[in-house]
C-alpha cells in the first residue's frame, strides 16, 4: 500500500503475546525482516524487500503497534475506546483470518445471508475482512453462493478450501 501510494502510513496490529502458534507480536515481525535482509540464502529481490520494510519502519511509513485488546476473547464491537478513536482516524482497516473474522461478527451463527454492513457498522472506518473459511460462523453470503459451495464440498464451511473478501463502508453514526 506504501509503495504503491494508496497510502502513506500502514499500521500493523500485533499481539502482545501469542496465543495461536500463528500469532505475531512486534518482536517477530522485526525478527522475521532481520533475517530476510542479512541471510545470504534469501534471493536477492527478497532481501530488497526486506530491506524497503525496514525503511518503512524507520520512517514511520509502517508502525508496529501491540495492543492487549487483539488477545482477549471479544467481539471488535467491544474494543476499548483507544483503540476505537485510533481506528475513528483510519482510512481503511484490513481485518485477517478466520479467528478475527469470527471476532468481526461476534462468534454469531448469523443467516448466512445476512448482509456484513449489517453486522460491521460498528467500524468507524471502511473495514475489509479476509478469511479463509474454518468454522461455521458467516455472513454476506447469498444462498446462490452457499448452493454452489455446498454442491462443490459439504464441508465448504470449515474445509478451508473457500474464503471470503468482504468490505463495508458504512461508517458508525454518532
Amino acid at each position: 500500500l506504501v509503495s504503491s501510494g494508496l497510502s502513506h502510513k500502514v499500521v500493523i496490529h500485533l499481539k502482545p503475546y501469542p496465543v495461536f502458534v500463528s500469532d505475531a507480536m512486534e518482536k517477530d515481525v522485526l525478527s522475521h525482516i532481520e533475517a530476510l535482509t542479512s541471510d545470504d540464502g534469501v534471493p536477492k529481490d527478497m532481501r530488497k524487500v526486506a530491506s524497503r520494510w525496514t525503511t518503512y519502519i524507520d520512517e514511520g511509513k509502517w508502525e508496529l503497534k501491540e495492543h492487549p485488546f487483539w488477545v482477549l476473547p471479544l467481539a471488535f464491537w467491544e474494543m476499548p475506546e483507544d483503540l476505537k478513536s485510533h481506528f475513528a482516524q483510519s482510512k481503511q482497516v484490513f481485518v485477517k483470518g478466520d479467528a478475527n473474522y469470527r471476532r468481526q461478527i461476534g462468534e454469531r451463527h448469523w443467516p448466512f445471508d445476512t448482509p456484513f454492513d449489517h453486522i460491521s457498522s460498528y467500524w468507524p472506518c471502511p473495514v475489509c475482512c479476509l478469511r479463509t473459511m474454518k468454522s461455521e460462523c458467516a455472513c454476506g453470503i447469498s444462498k446462490g453462493e452457499q448452493a454452489r459451495a455446498e454442491a462443490e464440498d459439504k464441508k465448504w464451511l470449515v474445509s478451508g478450501a473457500f474464503g471470503v473478501v468482504q468490505f463495508s463502508s458504512v461508517p458508525q453514526s454518532s
